[in-house]
C-alpha cells in the first residue's frame, strides 16, 4: 500500500531543500483584527489554516523541492499598535 503522506504536498512543506533551484513560499496572515476594524465578521483568522488543511491533502504534482510557510502578521502586535503592525507585516513581505 502506498504511503499517502509521502505523496501529498505535506511532505515538502517546510522541508529543508538541498538545492535552492525549486522552492516556493506561501504567506499567511492568521488574524482578523483588520477585518473587525472594518466592521467585517469575526473568524477570518481561521481562513489560512482551513485553506492549508485542504491544500496539504492534495497529491504532490508540483515541481518544487520544498514549500516554505511564513506568517506575516502578529495578532498581539496588531492589538497594541495596528499601524505599526501593518508596516512590520509589509516589511516581512
Amino acid at each position: 500500500m502506498k504511503n499517502r503522506q509521502q505523496d501529498s504536498v505535506q511532505s515538502i512543506l517546510n522541508k529543508k531543500s538541498q538545492s535552492t533551484d525549486l522552492e516556493s513560499l506561501i504567506l499567511s496572515s492568521p488574524t482578523d483584527i483588520g477585518v473587525r476594524r472594518n466592521l467585517g465578521r469575526n473568524g477570518a483568522r481561521f481562513g489560512p489554516q482551513a485553506i492549508m488543511n485542504q491544500f496539504l491533502k492534495l497529491n504532490n504534482h508540483l515541481p518544487y523541492d520544498s514549500i516554505n510557510l511564513e506568517e506575516v502578521s502578529e495578532t498581539i502586535q496588531e492589538l497594541e499598535d495596528f499601524a505599526k503592525a501593518q508596516v512590520n507585516g509589509a516589511n516581512k513581505i
